[in-house]
């Protein structure tokens, strides 16, 4: 009977999988996206940034005027920063292409292998804080690839256990093929893998996905919310400035919300220009232009996510070491506990001093004004109790006498991300600090114990060996 009616279900979820495909492709046309660029960006900060040159320097060898001087350049900064000297620096996008592509280029150009799909990269340098680098990959894929995506058919993903079977959704489907071309764009052999903040996590954590499109989506409209959850997109609340939208999430199936997507409206009225071949093009120029304003904050904010993360991990295992059977008197593994909690302290103060938390002005001060927007804005204000004619009057005397006061400023995405950045980082000093505490109460407690131990074990000797004089 069981057989029976998961033949049945699968059935009918094949039936209606042909209409849930159809339907987004409809929403799609309606309200089509276009990729401009696939953003993947770390920080680096002291010896990661020999990682980085290493891993760079080796790929700036083609030959050529303008590539030999990039390679000097690049060495130049990347020593400057290791060595924590000097102020701000950013280096113009190097731009990469495919082996035999470098010709079509004035100048030249540098030749790597790139995935499929993918036709240019520009990688942007930028040392932001004394100390600290940002790398950023501005991959340039294929426009029409959420096109591609919603032209073709994916059925629900169904899986079968002992309690039955279980299905996911087409948008599911069709999320996870965009993720999986995302993450092949965005595995280019630039970036050292075990080094940076983000390390392993840089997509989606350090992934920004540029989308445009003759409008900005409405929740309001079912075939835009079809679109953006295919995208990975949240988006009820974002952040909005001239022609641009910053989201929350991007096309990641099995973490919703992680990562972070970009909608640049493209206006009609504007001319081509003749200097770029394609429209999208055009804006990975400004895209690799304006990184280093705004992209550097984003990527502090969720590397003290990590460390924070770190940081509630040795202190499980400090925990458990604590309560082990030997855990009072096995002398050994709490140096090395120690020396990460060390190491976390000193990044997460490197964060703070990044963007001078605790001074008058904070950094980042050419970040673009985005102001934030959600839909319940629109929504009908909460009604409020009703006030007597005394009340009101009384009210009407004193907004007639107290001084006009500045209107409040918008919430903005800078001081948001600020905010955030200041909260995780103290509660992650915190945490880092009481494990401290432990780990030295700890060690006072072996050590103290041994001695105890290696006093007793001395006394039994020295007894023993009066007992065997005596006799």
């Amino acid at each position: 009977m069981r057989i029976s009616d998961d033949q049945h279900w699968i059935e009918h979820i094949a039936e209606s999988d042909v209409k849930d495909n159809q339907r987004l492709a409809e929403s799609y046309k309606q309200h089509p996206l276009r990729l401009v660029a696939v953003v993947v960006a770390d920080i680096f900060m002291d010896t990661d940034i020999d990682n980085l040159a290493r891993s760079l320097d080796w790929r700036l060898k083609a030959p050529g005027y303008d590539q030999r001087k990039h390679r000097a350049q690049v060495r130049d900064m990347l020593r400057r920063a290791r060595l924590k000297a000097g102020g701000r620096e950013v280096h113009s996008a190097i731009h990469f292409v495919r082996p035999g592509d470098g010709r079509k280029y004035l100048g030249g150009a540098h030749e790597i292998q790139l995935p499929r799909g993918v036709e240019r990269v520009g990688l942007v340098l930028d040392q932001f804080a004394p100390g600290m680098l940002m790398a950023a990959l501005v991959v340039g894929a294929g426009p029409d690839l959420a096109a591609s995506v919603f032209e073709r058919h994916h059925p629900s993903p169904i899986q079968r256990s002992s309690s039955g079977i279980s299905w996911e959704v087409v948008e599911t489907a069709k999320m996870r093929d965009l993720e999986a071309q995302l993450r092949e764009s965005a595995a280019i052999d630039l970036l050292p893998g075990g080094a940076g903040l983000l390390r392993d996590r840089r997509f989606p954590l350090g992934t920004v996905v540029v989308w445009t499109g003759d409008h900005f989506p409405s929740d309001d409209d079912i075939g835009a919310r079809d679109v953006t959850r295919v995208l990975g997109i949240e988006a009820w609340q974002w952040w909005e400035a001239d022609g641009r939208r910053f989201y929350s999430g991007a096309p990641v199936a099995r973490r919703y919300g992680e990562g972070n997507s970009i909608i640049l409206v493209q206006r009609a009225q504007e001319p081509e220009r003749k200097e770029f071949g394609t429209r999208e093009s055009e804006m990975r120029f400004h895209l690799e232009q304006e990184l280093p304003y705004w992209l550097p904050l984003l990527l502090l904010g969720e590397s003290a996510v990590l460390l924070r993360e770190e940081a509630g991990g040795l202190r499980e295992s400090l925990a458990r070491r604590a309560n082990a059977p030997l855990g009072r008197i096995w002398p050994f593994g709490l140096g090395t506990l120690v020396a990460g909690l060390s190491e976390i302290q000193y990044r997460l103060e490197r964060l703070r001093q990044a963007v001078n938390m605790d001074g008058a002005h904070r950094g980042f001060q050419q970040f673009p004004m985005m102001v934030l927007g959600r839909r319940d804005r629109f929504a009908d204000p909460p009604s409020r109790p009703r006030r007597t004619i005394v009340q009101r009057v009384a009210r009407w005397l004193n907004s007639a006498i107290a001084e006009p006061g500045p209107a409040p400023e918008p919430q903005n995405l800078r001081q948001s991300w600020l905010e955030s950045l200041d909260l995780v980082t103290r509660t992650a000093l915190h945490e880092v600090r009481l494990s401290f505490e432990r780990a030295r109460l700890l060690s006072d407690i072996r050590s103290t114990n041994v001695l105890l131990g290696l006093t007793t074990v001395l006394a039994f000797l020295t007894l023993l060996l009066v007992w065997r004089n005596a006799h």
